[in-house]
């Protein structure tokens, strides 16, 4: 086996060009194999982190019309205060706790020169206590500030980043309103709304409603309930909007376990599809390695002959192909394995998502080109031991 392998270093430092081209394509496919793994683990992970901060145990009422595009929405106009106290009075004993959301739209928010495109939602005090969401500093606002509409703020760790520079119990004006940043928030990323919770303003509910957006409509009912009731909640709604045809409904239910689920399929889909490609690249790169293998067998048929002229078998013959296409795909994989793992590093690291380690993607890695070099190997190895003295004479 020794002699194998030194045959099969010699002859891959023989044909650099050749052989360094050829597992070129095996080195792309392992990479490509796994940045899809470590950064699929990755979002997983960075997806039950965010649901953590959804809260559990969650129902969401949003005041919008289904529409047959997803990506759409349309906002209704008549989800209101009214219709949450309606539910949290005949479903006391069912919900836990309870938080109502005013965001239309995002908003430019300054900062004397300094400006930035933000999401400005209205929310009432308990709402930060059920996502979870936690104080970096200054404080968050309470009911006190709630009842008296007070121009406070609490914002997203981006915001503060970007216009307070300087650090909190600073002002920033939205819509020529001045507000006081009184608290920043920890770093949270992407939520499963897809709302960047980092590039996000926080004001009491009746201060968004008055001053901000000037509506008396909510657009969101955050409950932690202690069972699920998302089909009464439909029905109390439904009574209260009067609405006859169930198709027209004005409010979507959704629960943190179904976007949970939306969002991982989605992932799980773009991860199988880049894995098809990535699988396709690892073929390909396999196919080159054959084919650099039949050439190699018809410049070396003096070679072959005098190794069977002085004794030896097809079957050496055969390994001592095979070791050498083995070599080429654990070298090309070898080096993609080094870049893959230092180009998922990178970019866990450049998004902020967790860090996870496996060993599984080595593994696999190992696994495919020991098996890929057998099987592309193996046809240019056996056309090699089963070349005759004869036929090379010819």
């Amino acid at each position: 086996m020794r002699k194998l392998l030194k045959s099969a270093i010699f002859f891959f430092l023989l044909n650099k060009k050749q052989s360094l081209l050829s597992s070129v394509g095996m080195a792309i496919g392992i990479f490509a194999t796994v940045v899809v793994i470590n950064i699929g683990q990755s979002s997983q992970k960075k997806l039950q982190n965010t649901m953590e901060t959804l809260g559990k145990n969650m129902i969401i009422v949003s005041a919008t019309i289904p529409t047959n595009n997803p990506h759409i929405k349309k906002i209704a106009h008549t989800l209101t205060i009214n219709d949450a106290m309606s539910i949290k009075n005949r479903l006391n004993n069912a919900i836990s706790a309870m938080a109502l959301v005013c965001s239309l739209h995002k908003i430019d928010v300054r900062n004397f020169n300094n400006s930035m495109r933000v999401d400005v939602s209205g929310v009432t005090p308990s709402f930060f206590a059920m996502r979870n969401f936690q104080i970096l500093d200054g404080r968050l606002f309470g009911q006190i500030d709630e009842n008296a509409a007070k121009n406070v703020a609490v914002v997203g760790y981006a915001v503060k980043k970007n216009l307070l520079k300087n650090g909190i119990f600073r002002t920033i004006t939205i819509k020529n309103i001045t507000f006081r940043v009184i608290g920043v928030l920890k770093p949270m990323g992407v939520d499963l709304t897809n709302t960047n919770l980092d590039e996000s303003v926080y004001v009491p509910l009746t201060t968004a409603m008055k001053k901000i957006y000037n509506v008396r409509y909510i657009t969101n009912i955050f409950m932690q309930t202690r069972y699920n009731v998302d089909r009464q909640i439909d029905s109390i709604l439904t009574k209260s909007h009067k609405i006859i045809n169930l198709k027209n409904k004005d409010f979507t239910i959704d629960t943190e376990k179904e976007l949970y689920n939306t969002k991982a399929e989605t992932m799980k889909i773009m991860r199988l599809v880049t894995f098809l490609i990535a699988s396709i690249s690892i073929i390909i790169g396999g196919i080159g390695i054959m084919g650099m293998m039949f050439v190699t067998v018809e410049k070396r048929k003096t070679e072959i002959a005098i190794r069977r002229a002085c004794g030896a078998t097809k079957s050496n013959i055969i390994y001592q192909f095979l070791v050498e296409s083995l070599f080429i795909c654990i070298f090309g994989g070898i080096v993609g394995l080094i870049f893959a793992e230092v180009a998922s590093l990178l970019t866990i690291l450049f998004l902020h998502w967790p860090l996870v380690f496996d060993i599984f993607p080595i593994v696999l890695s190992f696994i495919i080109v020991f098996f890929l070099g057998l099987i592309f190997g193996y046809l240019p190895a056996r056309k090699a031991a089963n070349t005759t003295i004869i036929e090379i004479i010819r």
